[in-house]
C-alpha cells in the first residue's frame, strides 16, 4: 500500500511540473488582446538600410573604465547610450547615432562623456560639436582638458555658494583662485596640452588647490552632504592632470626617441595611478607632474 501511495504522489507531482512548464512556454502572442494593447510600443532604431548611422569616437589617453554603469555621450542637453569599445580598445569609446539624431544637434554644443547615474559624476569634455569635421560618417574627438577643468571650477563655485559659514567660503575661494591661475592661457598649448616651458605651473597651482580641498573634505566642519560632491571635483581635477601627462608621454613616444625618458615618465605615471587609487590625490598630481616633466623636458 505504501509503494502504491508513493507511486500516485510521484505521478501527481509530475503532472504539476508538466503543467507549469506548459504555462511558462506559452507564446506571448497568445496573451489576452486587452493586455497586449497596454504594452508600451518602442519604435526600433533605423536599420542600416534606413540609416547607415554616424559614429562618434571619443579617444582618451586615460582610457575608459569598465563599470557597472552605462557610458553616456552628452551633446548639449541631449544624451546618447550605450557606447562600446572600438575593437576592444579601452582608449576609444564609440557611440552610433542616426543621421536624424545628428541633424537635430547644433554646431557649437559641448560634447562630454560620463557614467550614469549622473549625481556627482565628474564629466570629461571633448570640445564642441563641429559637423564639418566629420569624415566617412565618423567624428573623432579628443579630450579638451581646459573645458573639463573649467567645469570643475564651475561646480566648485556652485558648491561654495551653498556653504553656510564665511570660513568655508573663504577656504573654497582660495582653491578657486589657484584653479583659475592654472587656466591662464599662457600656460597652455591648445585645449589638451601645456606649454613646454611654463606648463609645470599648471600642476603646481592645482596642488595648491587640492591641498585646500583635501583639508576641507576631511574637516569636521565641512557639511557631510557635500563631501561626495567635493570628492568628485577632486577626482575630476586629478584626471585632467593624469591626461595631460599621459598625452605628453604618448606624443613623445610617437617620435621613437629618448627611450629612457619615456620609461621614466611611464614609471612616474604609474606611481601617480597608485596614489590616486588610494585617494592620495595631492601625491598623485605631484607624480603626474613628474611624469609630464620627463616626457616634455627630460632630465
Amino acid at each position: 500500500m505504501t509503494r502504491k501511495r508513493t507511486f500516485v504522489r510521484c505521478c501527481f507531482l509530475l503532472t504539476l511540473v508538466l503543467a507549469a512548464c506548459t504555462s511558462i512556454s506559452t507564446p506571448t502572442d497568445e496573451l489576452d488582446p486587452t493586455e497586449a494593447e497596454t504594452q508600451p510600443v518602442v519604435p526600433p532604431r533605423p536599420t542600416d538600410t534606413e540609416d547607415s548611422g554616424i559614429q562618434i569616437e571619443l579617444y582618451s589617453p586615460n582610457g575608459f573604465d569598465v563599470r557597472n554603469a552605462p557610458p553616456v555621450l552628452r551633446i548639449g542637453d541631449t544624451e546618447f547610450m550605450p557606447g562600446g569599445f572600438h575593437e576592444g580598445n579601452t582608449d576609444i569609446l564609440v557611440f552610433t547615432l542616426t543621421q536624424q539624431e545628428v541633424a537635430n544637434l547644433q554646431d557649437g554644443e559641448a560634447v562630454s562623456f560620463l557614467y550614469g547615474p549622473f549625481e556627482n559624476e565628474p564629466g570629461r569634455f571633448f570640445g564642441r560639436l563641429q559637423k564639418e569635421e566629420m569624415q566617412d560618417a565618423t567624428l573623432r574627438l579628443t579630450p579638451h582638458y581646459d573645458m573639463t577643468k573649467r567645469d570643475a571650477v564651475d561646480r566648485l563655485t556652485t558648491l561654495q555658494s551653498s556653504m553656510s559659514t564665511d570660513e568655508l567660503k573663504e577656504s573654497l575661494d582660495a582653491a578657486l583662485v589657484a584653479l583659475e591661475r592654472s587656466l591662464e592661457p599662457g600656460l597652455w598649448d591648445g585645449p589638451s596640452g601645456l606649454d613646454p616651458t611654463k606648463g609645470e605651473s599648471v600642476f603646481i597651482f592645482e596642488m595648491e588647490a587640492l591641498e585646500v580641498l583635501e583639508r576641507l573634505k576631511n574637516s569636521e566642519t565641512f557639511p557631510l552632504g557635500s563631501v561626495a560632491t567635493l570628492h568628485a571635483i577632486i577626482e575630476q581635477i586629478a584626471l585632467v592632470d593624469r591626461g595631460l601627462a599621459a598625452l605628453a608621454i604618448e606624443e613623445r613616444s610617437a617620435g621613437g626617441l629618448d627611450l629612457l625618458d619615456i620609461q621614466s615618465a611611464r614609471r612616474e605615471l604609474n606611481k601617480g595611478d597608485e596614489e590616486r587609487l588610494f585617494m592620495e590625490y595631492l601625491s598623485a598630481v605631484d607624480q603626474y607632474r613628474s611624469a609630464w616633466l620627463w616626457a616634455v623636458q627630460g632630465r
